[in-house]
């Protein structure tokens, strides 16, 4: 099952038509879901708005994207995380392409991957740790397209999450 993990200060703006979208996607994917919305203290109707569209509301008083990602992770209950923010809309074919390749390389390696954008403490001083771009799997690279394996990383929050989900 994929969990869609989905941190929200104030989104009552953008959220409803996130979650509409983590759904289409997900019935376009053919994959059993579930949508977690780590609501973090919101002042607004971020949590009305996730449990009237089928989402499961997390509450927590963090006041911090990674403390209120990981506690949507560890209230998940799928074997693959896909974490989107509250403003973003995702498509079938990307969940799809996602799902496929993560899974492939878990049954092939038994690895789970993090990756995820990073900064960096040189030029370009910012890159895509990827799944697959510019025509190349596990692919770094820059805003603009421009391969940067030599700066490839694992990001640390993606781990934790990971970490936090799947403890030893």
């Amino acid at each position: 099952m994929i969990s869609f993990v989905v941190p929200a200060y104030n989104e009552e703006r953008y959220l409803e038509a996130t979650l509409r979208a983590i759904h289409s996607s997900a019935r376009t994917a053919g994959e059993l879901y579930e949508i977690v919305v780590a609501d973090d203290a919101s002042t607004d109707a971020t949590s009305q708005i996730a449990e009237r569209n089928g989402a499961r509301v997390v509450t927590v008083q963090k006041r911090q994207i990674a403390g209120t990602r990981n506690a949507g992770a560890r209230a998940s209950s799928g074997d693959m995380l896909i974490f989107v923010d509250a403003d973003t809309r995702v498509n079938g074919p990307l969940i799809s392409a996602i799902y496929d390749v993560q899974k492939q390389r878990f049954q092939h390696t038994g690895l789970v991957t993090a990756v995820s954008e990073d900064n960096v403490d040189r030029e370009p001083w910012f890159v895509y740790n990827t799944i697959f771009a510019a025509g190349s799997p596990w692919n770094t690279i820059t805003d603009q397209g421009s391969e940067q394996n030599r700066l490839k990383s694992v990001s640390t929050k993606a781990a934790f999450t990971l970490s936090a989900l799947f403890p030893r």
